[in-house]
């Protein structure tokens, strides 16, 4: 039998390069009149219209859209007579998985040159709406709740801690919704969207051609759809897409653990649950962890978490969990604690064991540190790109996360994208491997290295020791031998998910102080005795 010293050093060879270039989404090519993009959400004032036209030659295929499913609008706080008086479409919202390719040329190529530095959306709606022949359209309004700017009534169904700030409308022809026949935008048609400048004193008039792609600022821009003619029983058929922001007073709030960036949109897999194990050893930032990973996530009811909590005073930390803007009182029959004093912490690795005493046979097993951020989403979109490479094989996503800080009460981050862990070589004074991460736009088959802040699995994956005391440096080379011995296969994610803080100031500098006792337990985890050996399957 290998030597786990002989299984580390087969794989010590197989790093990857530092980075690869990142490309770039071609120019949107807008049509003579339009705002440029980055323009888009600074023009709140004056007398020309706020919209950019381009196009987009790839539309869904009609029959993957839930068209039996559109029913006549409504409008919040209207009855449904009062909001047919408004509007005189049928529609129906629908999951942004049902339109990706659209949603990935919008969010590539143009919304992410609307959105500045350090600012993004929260969240996005779609609707797909149909006019039938000779409808009133839609009176003129603007995309907000209560009122908008310029003072009309808004239809939003967002809720308080954000706002519609961009619209963007995907014209799909007139629609036969019996044979899905398609026409082309006519005259006599009518249909027309019209949208007014943010002061009302002037208008522009937009063909509902197939293939238009329009986009507009949903605060200031006043629209309205004009009525249909005969249409031969054809339907006016578009898609709508609404990007939202949070408001100032919940960014002022929960600027400690909300990180803005776009969201990552995935199916929703809700049969499957999520069991994360945290250690926090006197770790001041675990309430905003908890409430990063709860709150961003797009089914927090399917979320557990295992923390072992080592304070010097958890009962202070412990009532954070029913305080501020966002508390965590609706999570705690999710939240499972084991709480000791951290004079009894005998090392990361113990703590990991115990935490994995905390899991209940959840679908997946995610493994993080007490100071952590995750985007909008993270969790449907870790398991969409678990499932993408899983495949027959028992599969780990695993990697070094891209950091985070705060700045100006901001959580900033170095960048969205994934990364990927090359191996560094062995110490000569440890003995054991030293592991790094580059940044990566991709996800990729990656080296069998493991990040012990950041590891995903089906199951409960490689089981921690119970016996391994005092081990810092040998920790990640353990679990990387046990999963390569165990035939699993190695990946990163897609894009940046979650994040982690980096910076911790002030602390216990390990490889400066590391003991003789730490150093056995070094030696245990990567070459061990026969009782070693027998427990972890050698």
């Amino acid at each position: 039998m290998s030597d786990p010293l002989d299984l580390l050093q087969s794989f010590l060879g197989e790093s990857l390069p530092a980075s690869l270039p990142l490309t770039h989404p071609p120019t949107v090519i807008s049509e003579p009149g339009s705002t440029p993009l980055s323009q888009i959400l600074l023009k709140t004032t004056g007398s020309i219209p706020v919209y950019n036209l381009s196009t987009f030659s790839s539309p869904p295929p009609l029959s993957s859209l839930p068209l039996s499913s559109l029913k006549p609008s409504s409008i919040k706080g209207l009855t449904p007579t009062s909001s047919q008086i408004h509007r005189s479409d049928l529609s129906v919202f629908l999951p942004p998985s049902t339109i990706s390719p659209l949603i990935t040329h919008v969010s590539s190529r143009i919304v992410s040159r609307i959105f500045p530095k350090n600012s993004s959306w929260s969240s996005l709606s779609c609707q797909l709406a149909a006019y039938p022949e000779n409808s009133t359209g839609y009176v003129e309004h603007c995309d907000v709740q209560g009122s908008c700017l310029n003072g009309d009534e808004g239809d939003d169904n967002n809720n308080n801690d954000e706002s519609r700030i961009l619209t963007i409308i995907y014209y799909l022809g007139y629609v036969n919704l019996t044979t899905l026949e398609v026409l082309d935008y006519s005259p006599s048609f009518g249909g027309e969207l019209n949208v007014k400048s943010p002061d009302s004193s002037s208008s522009t008039t937009i063909k509902p051609s197939i293939g238009n792609l329009l986009t507009f600022n949903s605060l200031v821009s006043r629209h309205s759809v004009l009525p249909l003619n005969s249409t031969h029983g054809f339907h006016r058929l578009a898609l709508t897409l609404w990007y939202s922001s949070p408001s100032p007073s919940f960014l002022k709030l929960n600027s400690k653990w909300y990180l803005s960036a776009p969201p990552l949109l995935a199916d929703k897999y809700d049969d499957e649950s999520i069991f994360i194990g945290i250690p926090s050893f006197n770790d001041d930032d675990i309430i905003n962890t908890l409430k990063s990973i709860y709150l961003n996530a797009t089914n927090s009811n399917r979320i557990y978490v295992g923390l072992v909590a080592q304070y010097d005073d958890w009962g202070k930390i412990y009532t954070e969990f029913e305080s501020g803007y966002y508390n965590l009182k609706p999570f705690k029959k999710n939240i499972r604690i084991l709480n000791h004093h951290p004079s009894l912490s005998t090392g990361p690795m113990n703590s990991r064991y115990l935490c994995q005493g905390l899991y209940r046979d959840e679908t997946y097993y995610l493994s993080i540190d007490a100071h952590t951020r995750f985007r909008k989403g993270w969790d449907s979109y870790l398991i969409q790109d678990y499932k993408l490479v899983e495949g027959n094989s028992k599969t780990i996503i695993t990697s070094y996360p891209v950091g985070w800080k705060l700045e100006n009460e901001k959580v900033i981050v170095d960048c969205l994208d994934s990364t990927v862990l090359e191996s560094m070589g062995i110490t000569k004074r440890e003995g054991t491997v030293r592991q790094k991460s580059n940044v990566i736009n991709k996800q990729i088959k990656a080296p069998p290295l493991v990040a012990a802040g950041f590891y995903f699995v089906r199951g409960l994956g490689v089981k921690y020791p119970s016996n391994v005391h005092g081990v810092f440096f040998g920790e990640e080379e353990f679990l990387g031998i046990q999963y390569f011995k165990e035939g699993y296969a190695f990946w990163n994610t897609s894009v940046g998910v979650l994040f982690t803080k980096w910076e911790r100031g002030a602390g216990r500098k390990v490889e400066e102080e590391m003991g003789e006792e730490e150093r056995r337990g070094v030696e245990v985890c990567l070459r061990g005795g026969e009782e070693w050996r027998k427990e972890v399957g050698f």
